[in-house]
């Protein structure tokens, strides 16, 4: 049998060398940039001096001496300079502060981790101390959401941010918020108000800002209510996914043809390849719109290392009082999310007569999003829908008038709208957006941008018949920030019900509970399509468009099942045959399965239980592996007699090693660890010839990979008549068995090169979690700064404790969960919650990774909602009051 190229020797050095990185990294510590000038200071003169016995003239070697010095002085003295603004940057915690715009007096407590804790005498007073408290915490963070959503970056990273700014002005969440914002009723607004005066009040008070602030050299304009919005529509674009899958389809649809390209974007095991809606896209359309889809995929891969979207891998869960041992419900859930420092979430408890809420929160906006009010436990995964399509528009400029073609064969003229984007040291540049019935031209502004560097006189887009546009349902306008104020604010399950029919372009599977009832309902307007699913990309002028939404009625919701308990995992919740289209890809099964195996087995579950249960390392993906290596036992057995000696040998101790492994992903586990490398060289192995490991189709396939149920996965465990098991570049057939074997081999040799001898491999020395700054990671020693780790870690992408990362790519850790959250009604105290870093954006605070530990341990910690627990808890107080 001919094999496939074999990337394990190149992955077992790549692996080596980030073991050798990680090892530095991780005994570098936060006093390196010390070390490091002081090793100037030692050095620099010596070496000075050493170069000069040649006898250059004295003069001159006094002078170079001098200069060192002075070279070593100013880097001390700016490096002090910077430690003691970082040092002054950490707000006070404690004391009294006047401020102006409150009615009364506000408190904000904070506990042993700095969790805060707001309270006030009037709903408005609340809302504005979460705004101070929220400023204290997490100032950066909320003004880079805001300039990345409303395409400003470039204001701050100058012209390579220019293209992000053109797309996400393209997309246009500042022009539906703006929508938004401005129909709001008082009684909604009133809140952001209140918040954004307590925002302003901070940037007053504190002189001393983040060491970004500095670094980028912007100063933060005072806080709007439409910053507050924009926060929403972050969340809103981060949780929207099928975009990125329909322009890697017709990256590869132009590559391999569509019915190829169809293969590698499953919707389900049970569901076949969507050739129907693949042959949409002939590969000389995909030709024809390969520049638009090129520099899209580029500027998406740029926005995504700054403006870290959202992969699912969400678990919840809430069981009824019958299947407790106290009698009352236990909710529990844990939402799976990039890995950040800082986090997504913050934690705040929020207490007014009329607003009491406790749990986690987006820094720049209000409301408790995820938690517990004293009425209702709710909590949250992803419904994986599919709210984003991409029409393929047939454009015609006549006279400088650009029409696009519409399903009844006439032409309907675009509409316009110009942006100016100012540009930190260089040329403010402006260009014109465009648009169709359908939504934005994605690709066509910046065009404009790329043409303009090209041919600076004549600023002329990329000329072409076919463009790109956008659908997506924030289009339409959105009530999530009132939906999200109402949840804080429901007393009953039919009010929090109703809080929910208002969010409408957060895709979310919600469960709650009162104490008494357990409940499910989807959030987010379901697009109802004329035709076609909506999965691919498609022609607007064949008819293709979108005619309304689904009616909040007719979304999924159950009440008080039968069998006691309801969940969620980012799966395929409805019948695989349901008509209401709500997703043409989920995610991937198992954490599901094995959430509904557990909950099934048992009626005494008690809070501590549904917390252990959420560190749950069993990987049903690994026992589906090692049971289709039994399945297949004839084929494989025939397959691997086919491979050269060596590799016989190495494939037949892969699976006599594999046949003792447990499926627990234990970051000491041995089988764990060659599981892992199989799965990495399997992906490589049988999709690496056509893609091309080394090239951007590579990359978007993993990609996408990430984001649902993906083609390894599904390769993996069927699809044996898939055309990609054959290798290309081989004269033979090969067979699914013939790369099941070939990738045992390879694993079992890339877990030698990367770790010596079997009894040495460990799941933790490939799988690890490093928290990094995406922007700071490349600052050498300084970021030790703002980033923690490399840290071995246990888990998979199918462990209810999940720790995603990249088959094909490598082990580093990219998905964990963010937050954890138990609310067990039987307790005087029901809920606790956990994050994965701090509740402080600053680097230079204590309570910047203070829970990191805590995280890493699996613990929790109590979030409070009666008076004396509350008292005892929050002991550090910082008191508001009016000037």
């Amino acid at each position: 049998m001919a094999s496939k190229p074999k990337p394990t020797r190149k992955s077992g050095s790549a692996s080596k060398a980030r073991k050798a990185s990680a090892h530095a990294r991780s005994n570098t510590g936060r006093d390196s940039a010390n070390a490091a000038t002081g090793a100037i200071i030692r050095t620099l003169p010596q070496s000075a001096s050493g170069t000069m016995h040649d006898a250059p003239p004295s003069g001159k070697r006094n002078f170079v001496k001098k200069l060192l010095y002075l070279i070593v002085i100013l880097i001390v003295v700016g490096f002090a300079y910077l430690t003691y603004k970082a040092w002054r940057s950490v707000p006070k915690d404690s004391g009294t502060v006047k401020v102006e715009g409150l009615q009364g007096t506000v408190t904000i407590a904070r506990d042993a981790l700095g969790v805060p804790f707001v309270k006030a005498d009037t709903e408005q007073d609340a809302f504005f101390g979460a705004g101070y408290a929220a400023a204290s915490d997490r100032l950066w963070q909320m003004y880079a959401t805001k300039l990345a959503v409303t395409g400003r970056l470039a204001e701050i990273g100058g012209s390579k941010m220019l293209p992000v700014d053109v797309y996400m002005r393209t997309v246009g969440i500042r022009r539906a918020v703006d929508r938004a914002i401005d129909a709001m009723a008082p009684e909604y607004r009133a809140p952001l108000e209140a918040y954004a005066r307590g925002v302003n009040a901070f940037l007053k008070e504190q002189k001393n800002l983040p060491l970004e602030f500095t670094f980028t050299g912007y100063t933060p304009e005072p806080w709007t209510v439409y910053d507050c919005g924009y926060v929403f529509g972050a969340l809103s674009f981060g949780l929207a996914l099928n975009l990125n899958e329909e322009i890697f389809f017709l990256d590869a649809a132009q590559k391999l043809g569509a019915e190829k390209a169809a293969w590698l974007v499953p919707s389900y095991a049970d569901e076949p390849i969507p050739f129907a809606e693949a042959q949409k896209i002939d590969k000389k359309l995909a030709g024809q719109l390969a520049p638009q889809t090129e520099i899209l995929k580029n500027t998406l891969h740029d926005l995504e290392n700054i403006f870290r979207s959202g992969m699912p891998a969400s678990n919840n869960w809430v069981i009824a009082g019958t299947k407790t041992k106290g009698g009352k419900p236990i909710l529990a859930n844990d939402t799976h999310l990039l890995l950040t420092i800082p986090s997504l979430w913050g934690m705040m408890s929020i207490e007014s007569p009329t607003y009491k809420a406790a749990g986690v929160i987006i820094a720049g906006q209000p409301f408790i999003q995820l938690g517990y009010n004293g009425n209702i436990a709710w909590g949250a995964t992803m419904v994986e829908a599919d709210c984003q399509d991409l029409f393929i528009e047939q454009l015609k400029t006549e006279n400088g008038q650009t029409s696009f073609l519409r399903a009844d064969n006439t032409w309907a003229p675009v509409r316009e709208r110009k942006e100016h984007f100012k540009v930190r040291l260089g040329k403010d540049r402006d260009a014109t957006l465009r648009f169709t019935a359908n939504g934005p031209l994605i690709s066509d502004a910046l065009n404009q941008i790329n043409a303009a560097k090209e041919t600076p006189l004549s600023p002329i887009g990329i000329k072409t018949e076919k463009a790109l546009a956008l659908r997506w349902s924030l289009q339409d306008g959105d009530t999530a920030g009132i939906g999200i104020y109402d949840m804080g604010r429901a007393q009953t399950m039919a009010d929090f019900r109703k809080a929910l029919s208002k969010i409408q372009s957060i895709y979310l599977n919600m469960v709650y509970s009162d104490g008494e009832n357990i409940a499910w309902q989807t959030t987010g307007r379901i697009p109802v399509r004329t035709k076609g699913t909506g999965q691919l990309p498609s022609i607007a002028a064949d008819g293709y468009r979108w005619k309304s939404y689904l009616p909040f009625a007719q979304q999924p919701h159950k009440e008080n099942p039968e069998s006691g308990y309801l969940y969620t995992a980012n799966e395929r919740t409805v019948a695989k045959d349901d008509k209401r289209n709500i997703g043409s890809v989920w995610y991937a099964p198992e954490r599901a399965e094995r959430i509904a195996d557990l909950l099934e087995k048992r009626a005494d579950w008690t809070g501590e239980d549904a917390a252990k249960m959420q560190l749950d390392l069993y990987s049903r993906m690994a026992e589906k592996t090692l049971l289709l290596f039994k399945s297949i036992e004839g084929e494989l057995n025939t397959a691997i007699a086919k491979l050269p000696a060596k590799k016989q040998q190495r494939a037949k101790d892969a699976l006599a090693l594999l046949a003792k492994f447990d499926s627990v992903m234990t970051k000491d586990s041995q089988g764990a660890a060659l599981l892992g490398a199989f799965n990495h060289v399997f992906t490589r192995n049988v999709f690496g010839d056509e893609l091309d490991i080394d090239s951007s189709l590579w990359k978007g396939f993993l990609d996408t990979n990430m984001r649902s149920y993906a083609a390894p996965q599904d390769h993996l465990l069927g699809r044996d008549d898939s055309p990609f098991f054959d290798n290309v570049k081989t004269p033979e057939k090969e067979t699914k068995a013939d790369m099941v074997a070939l990738s045992l081999a390879d694993a079992y040799e890339f877990c030698a090169d990367a770790m010596g001898a079997p009894e040495k491999w460990r799941w933790g020395k490939l799988h690890k979690i490093y928290w990094q700054n995406d922007i700071t990671k490349s600052l050498g020693i300084a970021s030790k700064y703002y980033n923690i780790g490399p840290v071995a870690y246990q888990g998979d992408s199918s462990t209810l404790n999940v720790a995603h990362y990249a088959w094909g790519e490598n082990f580093d850790t990219v998905v964990i969960p963010a937050m954890r959250l138990i609310v067990d009604f039987n307790q005087a105290e029901p809920a606790q919650l956990m994050t994965h870093t701090g509740v402080s954006g600053n680097p230079s605070s204590q309570h910047y990774a203070d829970q990191t530990k805590l995280f890493l341990a699996g613990r929790n910690h109590p979030l409070p909602m009666g008076t004396v627990a509350k008292q005892q808890q929050y002991t550090k107080v910082l008191n508001l009051v009016q000037r």
